[in-house]
């Protein structure tokens, strides 16, 4: 494994552990507008569009090298 997905793996589990905010999330913590601009509808991107949330992730994968992430 590499250092982005060993340090994905390590976020999510941070964050679903509650030890980190998924910050720079776009799915977790940002938000969609709804109407027009002076509508103050705006809820989190999560919650409007049917998304897996992060405690329902699992991770798997394959390497040439026998190390492991952990």
């Amino acid at each position: 494994m590499g250092a982005v997905s060993s340090t994905l793996i390590a976020g999510v589990f941070l964050v679903n552990a509650g030890h980190a905010k998924p910050i720079g999330s776009v799915t977790q913590m940002s938000r969609i507008r709804l109407g027009k601009r002076d509508n103050p509808q705006s809820p989190f991107i999560k919650d409007f569009v049917p998304l897996t949330g992060l405690t329902d992730i699992e991770f798997g994968g394959w390497d040439i090298y026998e190390e492991n992430c952990y």
